[in-house]
């Protein structure tokens, strides 16, 4: 189904849909979206966290769901709590056991946090399961994108994009040239934390999986090869022996 895009008005704001000054304009937004036969809300990071469950609530009784990022200042499993049915990108989810109540990840923390940190969250720790089996609970979708993370976490500038390297030679001039640099910063001093963090994202994915969460295979990129390296990975290569 369409998918609608709401955010909250600061000075992040992403324009990809529906900027909401207050909860009035966000609930309009919601009906809007009702009206012309969307099925499903991604809200976003300057979406205001006291917003999320009277937004899910208008978005539920129309008949919609409601998933995206985790907005600032919020956690996910509060997100989950307060009505997301879906939850967009591994690094929002992992961000639950690295960020606190002050930490603004309407920032580029979001990504960077995740990087440094979550090679030290332990898949097996109580609070871990406890949050897996809440997603198991609720029927939660994890959209992981995986593939966007394994670039911007193990690539350095300048090289090539683990992602894409099976076809870079047959990809146009220009596409070769973005896919040689990465958003991050990834040098000597934080490669090999980096690279653990990312096997670490890849291990919660499959501790999801095996717990019953749903799992869906998103890009957050090119929808084409994105995809084929999405399903590679191999988190999502064990939920289709499974299948």
């Amino acid at each position: 189904s369409i998918n609608g895009f709401i955010e909250g008005r600061s000075p992040f704001s992403a324009l990809n849909g529906i900027v909401a000054e207050n909860l009035d304009e966000a609930l309009a937004a919601v009906d809007w979206y009702a009206a012309r036969g969307f099925g499903q809300l991604k809200l976003y990071n300057s979406i205001r966290p006291e917003w999320v469950q009277p937004i899910a609530a208008r978005a539920h009784a129309q008949g919609l769901r409601v998933g995206g990022h985790v907005p600032a200042f919020m956690r996910a499993e509060q997100a989950v709590r307060a009505g997301y049915d879906e939850l967009h990108h591994i690094n929002q989810v992992m961000l639950n056991f690295l960020v606190g109540p002050k930490d603004d990840t309407r920032t580029l923390l979001r990504f960077y946090r995740v990087g440094e940190k979550a090679n030290e969250v332990a898949l097996d720790a109580p609070k871990m399961r406890a949050f897996i089996g809440l997603l198991r609970e609720r029927g939660t979708v994890v959209d992981p994108t995986a593939g966007i993370f394994e670039t911007m976490f193990t690539q350095r500038n300048g090289a090539m994009s683990p992602a894409f390297a099976p076809v870079f030679e047959h990809l146009p001039v220009v596409q070769r040239r973005n896919l040689l640099s990465n958003s991050l910063d990834v040098n000597d001093a934080n490669a090999a934390r980096f690279a653990a963090s990312w096997q670490r994202l890849l291990g919660m994915i499959g501790a999801m999986h095996r717990a019953g969460v749903p799992l869906v295979a998103g890009t957050d990129g090119w929808a084409g090869f994105g995809l084929h390296r999405e399903l590679e990975h191999p988190s999502h290569r064990e939920r289709r022996l499974a299948l």
